[in-house]
């Protein structure tokens, strides 16, 4: 974990001298493999280090810290780009994640419970092949992507709503609307206190539903309610992500790093699919289709819950 998030960080201060379209984004490909390396460890190392009686809370710390790191990150690099230009944005997402990359490993507890064992390839595959046999895990695989696509879509593409009639926000004031990551951090702490009481197969099915209420609460045009969609939804999809991850973490019985690690591609296999594929629905049909579309996301997400929690 610390090697990965120490090369992303220079990798990203490598891109900030880049010129070079293509380059960049074949630079950004490779630190994306490279950040792999903390999504799919860590809920394993939480897993086998943290008691089970604590995993709920343990899980939504770690989830909130995402949560913080993603509003922080959309913040700064919103205003310094907008009043400098992106090189300096990615001159300080790059030095400020060599810093925390240092202390992490510095700080970070050695792992008490993990057995090492020899990396084969072809138990790897076996494993992950056992996974996708997994009725409820495959479920909650693509719940995943359905649900993280639509929520990137919303942040991807909602400054852009904001800057046109009738809202014509100005870029500083559009950046704030990622503090609503502040009640994705409350989102996950909720989720994660109520799972260690209630099932968390049980409890997701009412967190996806209020989802639903914010996405419709972002097609009306005042600028009070929409904030106030946009918080219901921020607090819902962050407790629906920490409550999935947690049940992927407790079905998978052997080889949590795996379980875990396909469960984030296929959560950021929906960022990048839909997030892309929802823009073009934007552009092309306008605000109130794209809403729907990701109503249609949400509605199907949550039937894949549904069904997981019977099996």
């Amino acid at each position: 974990m610390g090697f990965a998030m120490l090369a992303s960080a220079v990798l990203t201060l490598l891109s900030v001298f880049i010129h070079n379209f293509h380059l960049l984004i074949a630079v950004s490909f490779v630190k994306g493999a490279i950040l792999s390396g903390v999504t799919a460890v860590a809920l394993a190392y939480l897993s086998e280090e943290v008691s089970l009686n604590a995993l709920g809370l343990a899980i939504s710390l770690y989830l909130s810290g995402n949560a913080i790191g993603g509003m922080a990150g959309r913040i700064v690099v919103m205003l310094i780009a907008g009043w400098a230009n992106w090189r300096w944005a990615a001159a300080f997402v790059g030095v400020s994640s060599l810093i925390l990359g240092l202390f992490f490993m510095k700080r970070l507890p050695a792992s008490k419970h993990f057995m090492p064992l020899p990396v084969n390839i072809g138990q790897k595959w076996q494993q992950m092949g056992i996974f996708f046999r997994q009725p409820v895990i495959v479920f909650i695989y693509l719940a995943a992507f359905l649900l993280m696509g639509g929520f990137v879509s919303i942040y991807n593409y909602t400054g852009f709503h904001l800057e046109e009639p009738p809202f014509s926000l100005p870029h500083y004031v559009i950046a704030c609307i990622f503090l609503m990551y502040t009640l994705g951090v409350s989102g996950t702490m909720v989720a994660g206190r109520l799972s260690d009481k209630i099932a968390p197969a049980k409890l997701i099915r009412f967190f996806i539903p209020a989802t639903a209420v914010g996405l419709l609460l972002m097609l009306i045009s005042q600028l009070v309610v929409f904030i106030g969609g946009l918080g219901i939804f921020t607090f819902s999809f962050f407790g629906t992500h920490t409550l999935a991850s947690r049940i992927v973490s407790q079905e998978a019985k052997e080889g949590k790093s795996s379980a875990t690690s396909l469960y984030w591609l296929f959560y950021y296999a929906g960022s990048a699919i839909i997030g892309t594929a929802t823009g073009v629905v934007l552009t092309g049909w306008g605000w109130a289709t794209f809403i729907f579309s990701l109503l249609l996301l949400v509605i199907a997400g949550f039937l894949l819950v549904f069904r997981a929690g019977r099996e």
